[in-house]
């Protein structure tokens, strides 16, 4: 044993030899003892006989305590106990290494993409003074080089392999994050660990990114939230990085050439200075077990240098107290009236599990009985409201936001709305706070968080990134999510700083272009400043209570328990036709669902006539009655939209689409609300010119509207068969008045088709039970119309009573009876509406330019449409547009620099399907078209 022993020295084999050696000498065996002599023949033998089969576990054993000796070197903190979905299949693990790197790894089995995602505390607000935007300027050049893949590019290594990656920059931090088949995510790995450990910056990279960002600087010129946001940052306190501009342009991002730095070397440093691995979170999402991914993790990130550098603490208030009390007329680009009230707040990080400013936000932005809203909407002074508690992670403070769309009335009498604001504000600081309506919002978060869908790989890492900077490991995944500590003591607080001394208010309409001083000059805004005056802010202090506001009623849409069906069979590829009822023109489709088994059901209603595209007045009124009805169901449809069931309602040429969809328990009811409000018709005076003036405000402004979404409205009208312009449309909605919007819906209803789609966790029985419901609601309606205009229903005396109370004869019979009063053109025809189909495009080219003077830049649209649609056409064309859509949109934005806004996708609509490149640039059409050609013939 000593010749043994000496021999494993020489050979340099000490650690295992003497690890068996003190094992001998823990057994505490002797020569004599043949149990010792085993156990110690046991131990040596897979040096001695590594033939024998028991020596491959023994050779696992050892390795596994060399891991986690390894482990334990490099690991400073780790937990495994994370709360999740009950649903949730995946393992979660949280590990933080030596150099201070916080890394959460997840094992998900069934995983065909692998992702991952790192976080950097550094945003916009570590911009040196001199060189803002240069943190923006950072994100984008990173994936550029690195000196262990000197020649390749991120993004091209991705694209190749199928794969995809982005990055965003904001105030306080940055994230990095991409997505790849699993067989090549720890090639990508590398790379992308590569990045953060020795990147290349190139100086022509770094202009060529430059000219990129200059690109999206010139897209969001014509956004009215960044034109907005910026007049805020540059009326704050200029001691705090809030007050900064931070997107960067060509201008800001210019070294002074006095200086004998280039940006380069700016940017060299700022990366130096910053980044660091003790301000980092990562997030890995991969197929193998945690033990493996904990292994990846060690060996990838381990290396990245720890500068120890300190987080950032804001010490200067966002605003001095000279900047509150402020009025900040601006100039919007479209035609809106807006009122926005900011109250700044001091950072409430710590208390995510109580979450005070979500509670009053709820409250201030609620728009059932009672609310600020229904008030200010009797009065005829807003539109819409939303409340929002704005969060600066990382950065103790925040803003309570509250913005509320103005009629034309509004807009004269913004002081009396933020009256009526603090006297709701009263209201909640006189009566005690409402327990119930948190137990509520408890009770809807948990709902929300054990329901939620899973999401795309790349979605889950990018936001659990940013978690692991703001909550403790185990609540990782339900920090955003969440609510359950009642402390009213938060909730006073931030109301007693709800008070009109810490209010700056923003006005947006065009009507500020007259008293405009002032010029922002990143985004060329014409703004106003004024004080508000001392005698108006004591007005608002001293507010009494109106008697119409109060505390919202308890919500009758929320249930506890959510169970789920219990479906049988098995999963059918398209949905069963449970009802076909050609005579009075309706369909219902069928889908249980019976995979996920989930308490979600999904309700889809398609309302036909032929009569709603008919002419631009009809196409007019259509879009008239369906907004109309929209807002008549606000107060109903907003607290079952917080318990979870959402709508949407819309219209289309063929009439209007309904689709409901949320926990089953409560859908019926919902459901029936709106067919209550669709057939009574109730729409009063001050709804219908609510509507109409958003309405025309809409059509206004469509020229304002950002360039991609005009090129998409062009397209689809230039190869539509049949469509009515935005200025058809304007000219034939001067003359429409509330009675003919009335008169047009009852036209529709008396003669619409109605086709259903039900899915999810619904029976066949519930199924029918709706669609009796349909039927019974739309034979009341056609009896009742009947009845309006004095028409007599023949009835039959030889048919039985059970025949002729069938909701369907019924329906049948009063049609019969009002085909007598109505004109030819209104009586449905009992076919199917037709199926709108595209144009087919000549062969050659077609060119069509459109002059819009809204804008700096223009936009070019390069549509490539397949002569005929098939399957298996299609199926290629996916594929083509699969292998070239990077290499295009590279080429565009890196190489030959035309814009930011670039893309490429297939456009499959009204049976026509083609590839459709869109290039958004601020260098001339021509140019911007010859550079897409060349591009497209140098494809292989």
């Amino acid at each position: 044993l000593i010749h043994f022993y000496k021999r494993s020295l020489k050979d340099d084999m000490r650690e295992p030899w003497s690890w068996y050696w003190m094992e001998l000498r823990k057994s505490r065996c002797c020569c004599g003892s043949i149990g010792g002599i085993l156990r110690f023949g046991a131990g040596i033998c897979p040096y001695l006989c590594p033939w024998l089969p028991f020596n491959t576990q023994i050779k696992i054993d050892r390795e596994e305590i060399n891991r986690r000796k390894d482990a334990q070197d490099k690991v400073v903190e780790e937990e495994e106990v994370i709360e999740k979905q009950k649903i949730d299949k995946s393992t979660y693990k949280y590990i933080m290494l030596k150099n201070g790197i916080k890394i959460l790894l997840i094992e998900d089995c069934n995983a065909s993409t692998s992702a991952c995602s790192l976080e950097i505390k550094v945003g916009s607000f570590s911009d040196p003074p001199h060189l803002p935007g240069l943190a923006h300027l950072l994100e984008h050049i990173i994936f550029t080089g690195s000196e262990l893949f000197p020649s390749e590019g991120f993004s091209t290594f991705l694209s190749s392999c199928g794969g995809s990656n982005n990055a965003f920059t904001a105030s306080t931090y940055t994230n990095f994050h991409f997505d790849i088949p699993k067989e090549h995510f720890l090639d990508a790995l590398d790379r992308f660990v590569s990045f953060f450990m020795c990147p290349v910056f190139h100086e022509r990279t770094i202009q060529s990114e430059v000219e990129i960002i200059q690109c999206e600087h010139e897209k969001n010129k014509h956004s009215d939230v960044w034109r907005t946001n910026q007049v805020e940052k540059c009326s704050a306190n200029p001691k705090h990085p809030f007050s900064r501009f931070s997107t960067g342009t060509r201008t800001t991002l210019q070294v002074n050439p006095r200086s004998d730095k280039n940006l380069k070397y700016e940017v060299y440093t700022f990366f130096k200075r910053y980044y660091s691995a003790n301000l980092m979170s990562v997030v890995i999402l991969h197929n193998s077990n945690l033990q493996k991914l904990e292994e990846i993790a060690l060996e990838k990130f381990i290396h990245i240098p720890n500068k120890n550098i300190p987080e950032t603490i804001y010490r200067n208030p966002v605003f001095r107290n000279d900047q509150m009390g402020l009025k900040l007329y601006i100039v919007p680009i479209r035609e809106v009236y807006h009122l926005n009230m900011t109250f700044p707040l001091s950072g409430y990080d710590d208390t995510y599990k109580a979450c005070p400013g979500s509670f009053i936000s709820n409250l201030l932005g609620h728009k059932g009985g009672g609310s600020i809203f229904s008030l200010l909407k009797r009065e005829g002074f807003a539109h819409h409201i939303v409340a929002c508690h704005k969060r600066f992670d990382l950065s103790n403070f925040c803003f309570m936001l509250l913005t509320i769309q103005l009629t034309e009335l509004g807009e004269r009498h913004v002081d009396s709305i933020i009256s009526i604001v603090f006297q709701y504000i009263l209201m909640l600081k006189q009566n005690p706070l409402p327990k119930y309506f948190f137990n509520e919002l408890s009770l809807i978060s948990k709902q929300q968080f054990e329901m939620k869908e899973r999401e795309m790989a790349v979605t889950i890492v990018q936001n659990l990134a940013h978690s692991l900077h703001l909550y403790p490991p185990s609540d990782v995944l339900t920090g955003d999510y969440l609510m359950l500590d009642w402390r009213p003591d938060l909730v006073e607080k931030i109301l007693s700083d709800l008070n009109p001394s810490n209010l700056r208010v923003t006005i947006l309409s065009k009507n500020s272009k007259y008293l405009e001083t002032k010029v922002e000059p990143h985004y060329g805004t014409e703004y106003h400043v004024d004080k508000i005056p001392e005698d108006v802010i004591n007005d608002w202090k001293n507010v009494s209570a109106h008697p119409d506001l109060r505390l919202p009623e308890p919500n009758k849409y929320l249930t506890e328990r959510l169970d789920s069906l219990k479906q049988g069979g098995k999963s059918r590829r398209q949905p069963e036709l449970i009802q076909n009822l050609e005579r009075v023109r309706m369909r219902v489709w069928f889908s249980p669902d019976v995979r996920f088994i989930l308490p979600k059901s999904y309700f889809y209603f398609k309302f036909s006539w032929e009569g709603c595209y008919r002419s631009p007045r009809s196409w007019n009124l259509t879009n008239l009655m369906v907004y109309t009805l929209k807002d008549t169901l606000v107060q109903t449809s907003y607290p079952a939209q917080l318990s979870g069931l959402m709508y949407t309602l819309k219209p289309a040429k063929y009439g209007f689409e309904l689709m409901v969809r949320g926990f089953t328990c409560k859908t019926f009811i919902f459901i029936q609300e709106i067919l209550n409000s669709l057939y009574a018709l109730d729409f009063d005076q001050d709804t219908f010119c609510t509507v109409l003036d958003v309405h025309k405000k809409g059509l206004l402004s469509c020229l304002a509207e950002p360039l991609k979404s005009q090129s998409r409205y062009l397209v689809n009208t230039l190869l539509s068969g049949k469509v009515w312009t935005r200025e058809e449309r304007w000219e034939q909605l001067q003359d429409i008045q509330l009675h003919h919007v009335i008169d047009f819906s009852k036209r529709f209803l008396s003669n619409h088709s109605l086709e259903c789609l039900f899915f999810g966790n619904v029976d066949l029985e519930q199924a029918r039970k709706l669609s009796d419901i349909l039927l019974s609601r739309r034979a009341e309606y056609l009896a009742s119309r009947c009845k309006e205009l004095n028409v007599e229903v023949e009835v039959n005396p030889n048919l039985a009573d059970w025949f002729l109370s069938d909701p369907a004869e019924r329906i049948v019979a009063s049609e019969k009876a009002l085909a007598s009063v109505q004109s030819q053109e209104d009586i449905p025809s009992g076919s199917e509406t037709c199926v709108e189909r595209d144009l087919l495009l000549p062969e050659g080219s077609t060119t069509v330019v459109v002059n819009n003077e809204h804008h700096t830049m223009s936009m070019v649209v390069v549509f490539l449409q397949l002569s005929s649609t098939t399957l298996e056409k299609s199926c290629i064309l996916e594929v083509f547009t699969h292998m070239v859509r990077d290499r295009i949109v590279s080429r565009l934005r890196n190489l030959v620099i035309l814009g930011y806004v670039i893309g490429c996708d297939v456009r499959k609509i009204n049976g026509s399907i083609g590839l459709r490149i869109i290039v958004e640039s601020q260098f001339p059409p021509t140019v911007v078209n010859t550079a897409i050609e060349d591009c497209i013939e140098e494809l292989e």
